[in-house]
């Protein structure tokens, strides 16, 4: 696969919180958005194990769309690679992941089956 060479390129693998939704960019290319939940775990100074949950907004752009939205159910496992964009909306500035790729299962992490 070509790509542009990204100084920005981001790796995440986490599980989907939310339904995708589609949209069309152009009458040829369609694109897809849902959010990525992350956990980030650590032990405090105590040896207590914390945990802190964070959600990112993934799109996906072209082929891959149609895939995503036919097995990206709520729960699935995700590891994608791609870069991060920012887009100021009402004044708010949004920060997003666009893929460059992308595969999901259903399972657990080690059951690294993609669908």
């Amino acid at each position: 696969m070509n790509h542009p060479p990204f100084i920005n390129r981001v790796h995440l693998q986490g599980q989907v919180s939310s339904h995708p939704v589609q949209k069309a960019m152009n009458a040829r290319t369609n694109f897809t958005t849902f959010e990525l939940s992350l956990v980030e775990s650590w032990d405090n100074a105590e040896g207590e194990r914390r945990e802190r949950k964070n959600r990112v907004t993934i799109e996906v752009v072209g082929r891959d769309s149609d895939m995503v939205v036919e097995i990206a159910k709520v729960g699935a496992w995700v590891t994608l690679e791609g870069y991060i964009r920012s887009e100021i909306f009402k004044g708010d500035m949004h920060m997003k992941v666009r893929t460059l790729s992308i595969a999901l299962w259903e399972g657990h992490v080690g059951d690294r089956t993609p669908g």
